[in-house]
């Protein structure tokens, strides 16, 4: 799934960006059906960029009591960008471009599904950096993008402004993708609905799952 031209990029470890790169990865509909089966929906799994703290009750039946209400999902999807992590298997294709990734760094990879479902702008985390390198793929929608330079690890995570320039101001549209390695600062402003899959490769580690395909009829 990775051209030579993305793998060289990559192996700098240094920001880029590249327009219609990477197509049909995955889908909405895929996401709805993630979002209706309770393991993904785990509040250790699903996450909303509210800042605020969600309670409730659980409901007989349940193995895990700590996955969300779907009422309460349905409500506040429609005011937050949300994401899901460990989501590098939700299907094939994910999976082959995870192992792509693992393969070429030689960094376990995960994949982070981000999504907001109303036109509403929203910066998400604000400026920050990770503790990873990642790539990330636009599915569907428009997200502002800006990467400022590399900080050290024990510096603040999280700034409120910068007053340099970005060394990248892009708009991401479906099918472009963004290289952003640890520790640049950089922020997403989602423009309109959005859909997008973050790649974190975490180089302090070695442990990598499984990438076998289980196949039911081959």
């Amino acid at each position: 799934m990775l051209n030579q031209e993305i793998s060289n990029q990559i192996l700098k470890f240094e920001p880029f960006y590249q327009q219609n790169a990477i197509q049909n990865l995955f889908s909405w509909n895929e996401l709805e059906s993630l979002l209706n089966l309770r393991p993904f929906v785990n509040n250790q799994r699903f996450h909303i960029i509210s800042g605020k703290t969600y309670n409730w009750i659980g409901p007989d039946w349940l193995t895990d009591i700590n996955t969300y209400p779907p009422d309460l999902i349905q409500a506040e999807i429609k005011k937050y960008v949300c994401y899901l992590s460990d989501c590098s298997r939700v299907n094939s294709k994910v999976n082959a471009l995870s192992n792509d990734l693992e393969t070429l760094t030689s960094y376990p990879a995960d994949a982070h599904i981000y999504f907001s479902v109303e036109d509403i702008p929203s910066k998400g985390f604000g400026i920050h950096y990770d503790f990873s390198h990642n790539l990330i793929v636009q599915i569907d929608g428009q997200t502002h993008f800006k990467v400022w330079g590399k900080c050290e690890k024990d510096s603040p995570r999280n700034r409120d402004s910068m007053d340099e320039e970005p060394i990248l101001d892009v708009v991401m549209n479906p099918g472009d993708i963004i290289f952003i390695p640890i520790c640049y600062l950089h922020s997403a402003f989602s423009i309109t609905k959005r859909l997008s899959i973050s790649f974190p490769m975490n180089s302090n580690a070695t442990n990598h799952q499984s990438r076998d395909w289980i196949s039911l009829f081959k």
